[in-house]
């Protein structure tokens, strides 16, 4: 810091500027507060591909960021899908994290139907708000791959209410020789917050009428399910808003205010009423009379500069058409009598700062480079000229987002932007194949090579997939737009070009509007020390135990039995407990069955008090959709299904074998681990024997041996018949849903098997480069002729790790 202090009075010399320690320890302290009152931690989770079918995993690696002290606390990393329209949770899994990573899979199941959805994630650390610490959210979409035997399609007739009402048409078509005499299509709907209505299709088609009473919600949407011919097919639809046929523009002056008479920087944003960025043209009015023109680019983002003057009135005037019924005149924010406005050329910097600042007057200004954590350089000037040019150094900075504060002599706050230092400080990441094409099932090997800026290598730990090139949509999440700019920004407009972080020009937009703020300079100053207290709480699975419903009076072990073994856990005297994630991690999805340790076990009842799944359900409302939800003209289940290559029909050959005899009594046992219920048996056939070490499923109307003196040390059994998980098994314990030891692999074999026209044919985490900076991955390409992205993704002790490479399979 010292060394950037000397640096910033060299380059301002020209300006009689000195730096000077403006009360040097009470702004360090305040800094101190503020960053322990505002968690930096963040949760990025790097999936396999953006598009999804039925039936396939969702493979995912999880890293935690910038943690503070306490990262041993964030044990447990919660994953689960929801529908962006329904918000319903299709599945969730629970995982072990340790060090800050984890890994896993979530299987879809077949039945899901294809849309809209977001992959969340969250550990098991709360602030004082009772909100997880650590979120992170991914948009994702599921397509279908079955042959449908009909097509169905939601039309929108009124793009504005007309009578009262708004009318979507319902279209169902049979396919060529599917149509059946015997039913007729069902259509079950509702819209904004209505009830769900049903109707039978007597011709091919629909007229459904949507009064206005449920238009009122923020961006309504039409859910559709057609049932025909034993299949569903499900549709949705934005519809239009109760009076808002418009257009919303934003301003945002560059350094939070205007001035009289200096040249001001004024970005703005133009949207629909549904949110939809647009790329519009606007006439500049000064007193009525068009001074310039100006527009938005595909982002719905634009800038132009502009000398206010504080006796004129100025306005944007946006023509009728397309998103207005009539020309629309927005007022442009006043300016005000301020002597000072700040310009960026450019935010994204690499290790200098250009700052030009206009000023009308000589008066002492207060300049801070900070990031409102820990690192920041303060000089004071005696006075501006008219137009002073700034070069900063940037040295004691950090990669990432960072600020300018000019103050006034009193400390108020004149102007404020943001930027990003060190830009160019990334890591390299090259990925090299042997050759460019491959054929199918061919061994490809893949060398990783990772240097800094320095080309000096570099040591990480990252995750890869190699997946279909079309599985990988523009709005997939990268580790560094999701840390660096989407924790302090909120989520951002996906870049067009699909290049995210590694465009500089969508960056600075980003930077222009998103970034946009009027001072948190005065919440700094007034963060006190008992602000800075987090009562961190953790979110705990707990039980209960009750004897014929009643509570105990006397505590009991409780036994917690996977295929990963058996743990004991002792209750309190009234019968409460508490899970521990170590004593519920299970392996390939199994079961965990919990009971109580005794021969009356069976008087026993277990209820289950599950946190998270309060958790789940309130981020889900919680929940943003990754799209806007614009009004368009037809929704079609074409859309939803999966085109090209993805249809191949392949025959899988089918091998059987014999089952292995083994010892058990009956000669023969299931496949490994306890079934659905918890039960298994040993090699030797001991039924649900807690210090079994080899587990496998016991198999219906076999003889097993269950031992009677489990306390004690003489080996009595007594036999009997297994006939599944009967009602009486069920009351006996409790049966629920295991951790997964967050270090679960991709078998390529297996996967294969599976799906010889996989989509993923290599997914991988844990992986780290050697002191080279180097690592290789090896994987065979199955039955799919495609192109297919390498997309490598992780962290190092101070950096991120973003690379991509492509390999052709024909």
């Amino acid at each position: 810091m010292y060394k950037m202090l000397m640096l910033l009075a060299f380059f301002l010399s020209n300006l009689a500027v000195q730096a000077q320690s403006i009360d040097t320890a009470l702004l360090k302290e305040k800094f101190h507060f503020f960053s322990k009152r505002h968690s930096s931690t963040s949760l990025f989770l790097h999936i396999d591909k953006s598009v999804y079918t039925n039936n396939e995993k969702i493979w995912f690696g999880a890293y935690l960021i910038d943690t503070p002290q306490n990262q041993a606390n964030h044990n447990l990393l919660s994953v689960f899908l929801v529908g962006e329209n329904r918000r319903k949770i299709e599945l969730d899994g629970k995982f072990k994290m340790e060090k800050g990573v984890s890994s896993g899979s979530l299987r879809l199941p077949d039945t899901i139907p294809p849309g809209s959805y977001q992959l969340l994630s969250y550990t098991n650390v709360l602030d004082n708000s009772g909100t997880p610490v650590a979120q992170f959210s991914v948009p994702i979409e599921i397509k279908s791959i079955t042959q449908q035997s009909f097509s169905s399609q939601l039309t929108l007739l009124d793009s504005v209410p007309r009578n009262g009402m708004v009318r979507v048409k319902v279209d169902v078509q049979a396919k060529a020789g599917q149509a059946s005499d015997k039913n007729l299509p069902v259509v079950s709907y509702s819209a904004g917050n209505g009830y769900v209505h049903s109707a039978i299709l007597k011709s091919n088609d629909l007229i459904i009428e949507i009064p206005l009473e449920q238009l009122t919600q923020t961006k309504p949407t039409l859910l559709a399910k057609v049932s025909y011919n034993n299949q569903v097919q499900h549709l949705s639809i934005g519809l239009p808003e109760i009076d808002k046929k418009r257009i919303d523009i934003k301003f945002f002056p560059e350094g939070g205010n205007l001035s009289n008479d200096l040249p001001g920087h004024l970005a703005w944003e133009a949207k629909t009423a549904h949110g939809s960025a647009i790329a519009v043209v606007g006439l500049l009015l000064k007193d009525g009379e068009v001074i310039d023109t100006v527009e938005t680019n595909s982002y719905g983002m634009g800038s132009f500069q502009l000398i206010p003057d504080a006796e004129s009135v100025y306005a944007l005037k946006i023509r009728s058409g397309g998103y207005l019924q009539s020309d629309t005149v927005f007022a442009l924010p006043k300016s005000r009598l301020n002597y000072l406005q700040l310009h960026l050329p450019k935010a994204i910097v690499n290790d200098t700062l250009s700052v030009r600042i206009y000023s009308l007057q000589s008066k002492p200004v207060q300049i801070i480079i900070h990031n409102y954590k820990k690192d920041y350089a303060v000089f004071k000037t005696p006075g501006l000229p008219t137009l002073s040019t700034i070069q900063l150094p940037l040295d004691g900075l950090p990669k990432g987002l960072s600020t300018i504060t000019i103050l006034d002599e009193a400390g108020r706050p004149l102007a404020e932007r943001l930027f990003f230092a060190h830009y160019d400080k990334s890591i390299s990441t090259a990925v090299h194949t042997e050759k460019a094409i491959y054929g199918k099932n061919d061994t490809v090997k893949v060398k990783i090579k990772m240097v800094d800026h320095l080309e000096k290598p570099i040591q990480g730990a990252f995750s890869a997939a190699v997946v279909q090139d079309n599985r990988i949509r523009v709005n997939f999440a990268d580790i560094e737009t999701s840390v660096y700019l989407n924790r302090n920004l909120g989520m951002l407009p996906a870049d067009p070009l699909g290049k995210g972080f590694k465009n500089k020009d969508y960056l600075e937009n980003m930077l222009l509007i998103k970034g946009w703020r009027r001072y948190t300079w005065q919440d700094l100053l007034d963060t006190k020390a008992e602000d800075t207290l987090q009562h961190h709480q953790t979110l705990q699975i707990g039980g209960n135990v009750k004897l014929r419903n009643k509570p105990l009076k006397s505590p009991v072990k409780v036994l917690a039995m996977n295929s990963e073994g058996v743990a004991i856990i002792e209750s309190e005297n009234n019968g409460s407990f508490s899970l521990h994630a170590d004593q519920l991690i299970t392996r390939d999805g199994d079961k965990v069955k919990l009971m109580v340790n005794g021969t009356h076990e069976r008087k026993y009842q277990i209820d289950i008090n599950d946190p998270y799944n309060q958790m789940n359900s309130r981020l889900a409302e919680q929940l943003e959709r990754s799209y806007t939800n614009g009004v368009i003209d037809n929704s079609s289940t074409s859309v939803q299904e999966l085109k090209g290559l993805q249809h191949s029909i392949n025959l899988q050959t089918v091998n059987i074998k014999a089952g292995k005899r083994n010892s058990s009594i009956n000669g023969y046992h299931g496949g490994p681990g306890a079934n659905a219920c918890g039960d298994y048996v040993d090699e030797y056939g001991h039924f649900n024997y807690e210090r079994t070490v080899n587990r496998f499923k016991p198999i219906i109307g076999k003889l097993y041996w269950k031992r009677t003196d489990l306390e004690g040390p003489y080996f009595k059994v007594e036999a009997l018949i297994y006939n599944g998980c009967t009602a009486e098994d069920k009351v006996a314990g409790f049966v629920m849903n295991g951790i997964g030891g967050g270090k679960e692999y991709y078998d390529s074999e297996e996967e294969k098997s599976d799906n010889p026209h996989r989509s993923t044919i290599y997914w991988q985490s844990g992986l780290v480069t050697d002191a080279a900076g180097e690592a290789e991955l090896k994987f065979t390409t199955g039955d799919l002729t495609d192109n297919f992205r390498i997309v490598v993704q992780g962290i190092t002790t101070d950096n991120l790790i973003s690379g991509h490479g492509m390999v052709t399979v024909k």
